[in-house]
C-alpha cells in the first residue's frame, strides 16, 4: 500500500488549503479477489482519511494564530 498526500495553501483564501491524496496498491501475488479487495481498501481508506482531515480542520480553525518570528528569534 502506497499513500502520499500533499497539502497546499490556497492563496485566495487565508484559512483554506487544498489536500490531494494519492493511493497505490501493489500486489506481491495475484488473487481472484484482487479487484474486490482493492476497492474495499480504497473505500475504507477514503472514509478514514476524510475523518482525519475533518478533525484536522476543526483543530486548525480552533487554534490560536501563530505570531511571525522576528529576525534572530528561534522557536
Amino acid at each position: 500500500l502506497h499513500l502520499r498526500y500533499q497539502v497546499e495553501n490556497v492563496p485566495s483564501r487565508s484559512k483554506a488549503c487544498n489536500v490531494q491524496v494519492y493511493l497505490g496498491i501493489q500486489w506481491l501475488k495475484s488473487t481472484k479477489q484482487q479487484k474486490r479487495i482493492s476497492k474495499n481498501i480504497e473505500a475504507k481508506l477514503t472514509e478514514h482519511l476524510k475523518e482525519i482531515f475533518v478533525i484536522a480542520q476543526k483543530e486548525f480553525l480552533l487554534a490560536k494564530p501563530l505570531e511571525p518570528l522576528h529576525k534572530g528569534q528561534s522557536i
